[in-house]
């Protein structure tokens, strides 16, 4: 049998800190548009070596993944984002390959969310 992908969406540990299923609906709505126009990008400026723009692109997603994220994940995510600040853009790209596929995953875990819920 295979085993399971993990689970990055976390939506009880964003009711508990939100408390108001709407809003959490609201804020995933904007995290799903986010995450949909971040992910490519920031591969596409860490090719271009621009490790500054990778870090204004990651910047915001290490502030407010903690809200309906797991913990393992932001913490993957803000490790990248820390090198972004101090290493050159072939070792955050390599980092940052890592952790894509898990955003990519975490952006499936929204929208089929957004997808089964009112």
């Amino acid at each position: 049998m295979t085993p399971s992908p993990p689970t990055y969406l976390d939506t009880g540990l964003a009711l508990a800190q939100i408390e108001d299923p709407a809003a959490v609906r609201t804020i995933l709505q904007l995290v799903e548009e986010t995450l949909q126009r971040d992910i490519p990008r920031i591969a596409q400026v860490l090719e271009q070596g621009d490790v500054t723009g990778a870090n204004r692109l990651l910047h915001p997603l290490k502030g407010s993944l903690p809200i309906f994220a797991s913990a393992a994940l932001c913490a993957q995510l803000s490790a990248v984002e820390a090198l972004s600040k101090q290493e050159s853009s072939a070792i955050v790209a390599k980092a940052y390959a890592e952790l894509q596929p898990r955003l990519v995953q975490l952006l499936a875990e929204v929208s089929h969310y957004l997808g089964t819920t009112d």
